[in-house]
């Protein structure tokens, strides 16, 4: 009954990154703790996405998620945002929520600006902590992906760059029946963080395991890092090994784990289209 989500920490040497692991706990995790009873995280604290500002200052925005006055977890989220001055040990939380209702995704910073990422919107604004500040821009519209997958929904888009190629990319996760337990991701590309095209291939960047797998369910957030000239795709499954009576409900008797997939630099840009 006292169950909470909260955000930790795992790291490894970034001089001898190895993209399977091992990662090691940080042993004062949670580095952000759910919060005190009545505030707008006191139940859970999920979807965190990080970044680095100009003076070193780490930024974490999160959904969070209170209770009702019967006990029950309220639907609405919000989002907040704690920071950091030690590289992301410490965290302080900003008082009160970023912005309610909503959830983040990723946040990126370039040029002198931030930008919060929320499913198929994105947040711009030189001051970090301050949502009133920000410009609101939608990136994406419902449909077009494959098979029209993302016709219901749109979410967990994860930003990256690749070393020589001049543009950004997102990774996302779609629906084609409900809000949310999605099966695939799928990728768009933009020159400057606010026009993005969606990769016009019938193939998905990727889709949950076969049936009887570990992640037979749903995935989410779709974190891509550039390593030695492989794509390394971190990624949320939820399943269990063995036979599920139906695997597309959401949220059946399974569990969250981390999973990773890879593919070459070069068989990623080919299935984009920007390269022959």
């Amino acid at each position: 009954p006292n169950y909470h989500d909260q955000i930790g920490l795992f790291t490894q040497p970034a001089d001898d990154f190895k993209p399977f692991g091992p990662w090691n706990e940080y042993a004062g995790n949670p580095v952000i703790p759910h919060g005190p009873e009545g505030s707008f995280d006191e139940w859970h604290l999920l979807d965190c996405a990080a970044v680095k500002g100009p003076d070193g200052t780490v930024y974490v925005y999160y959904k969070g998620r209170m209770k009702n006055d019967n006990g029950s977890m309220d639907p609405t989220s919000c989002i907040g945002v704690a920071y950091s001055t030690d590289g992301g040990y410490t965290f302080a939380k900003k008082e009160g929520p970023w912005k309610k209702p909503g959830g983040p995704s990723d946040a990126v910073y370039h040029d002198g600006k931030f930008y919060i990422f929320c499913g198929p919107r994105v947040y711009v604004t030189e001051d970090p902590l301050s949502y009133e500040k920000s410009t609101m821009y939608k990136i994406l519209d419902l449909g077009d992906g494959p098979s029209e997958f993302d016709r219901a929904s749109i979410w967990g888009s994860m930003v990256f760059r690749l070393d020589g190629i001049d543009k950004w990319f997102l990774a996302y996760q779609g629906m084609s029946i409900r809000n949310d337990f999605p099966d695939r991701f799928h990728v768009a590309y933009s020159d400057d963080l606010l026009n993005w095209t969606k990769v016009k291939n019938d193939q998905p960047l990727y889709g949950r395991g076969s049936a009887g797998e570990w992640d037979q369910g749903g995935m989410w957030c779709p974190e891509i890092i550039e390593h030695e000239g492989m794509l390394y795709l971190y990624y949320e499954g939820w399943g269990y090994k063995g036979h599920v009576k139906d695997r597309n409900a959401p949220y059946f008797g399974g569990n969250s784990s981390i999973g990773v997939a890879y593919a070459s630099k070069k068989d990623f840009l080919r299935w984009c289209g920007l390269i022959e």
